[in-house]
């Protein structure tokens, strides 16, 4: 594929699995995992080598019952 290419990638259904039946998911590896304060920034590598850079806010389970998503994805 030539030229430039969006990709969207929904905050709610990012998770790190071994295994997932979706047909709307895709493999690839964690590269980097960054904690800066209170967020940590993540850089994935899928399969098709296109970077992904996300980051996400992270959560006390104790103080705070919300499931940690993903508020921005950059692609490289």
């Amino acid at each position: 594929m030539r030229g430039k290419m969006i990709v969207s990638i929904r905050p709610e259904s990012f998770r790190f699995n071994r295994d997932n039946d979706t047909t709307q998911s895709a493999m690839g590896r964690v590269e980097d995992v960054i904690f800066i304060g209170s967020r940590s920034f993540y850089t994935i590598c899928p399969a098709d080598g296109v970077r992904a850079v996300g980051s996400h806010p992270r959560c006390d389970r104790r103080r705070n019952r919300r499931k940690p998503s993903f508020q921005s994805i950059r692609v490289k």
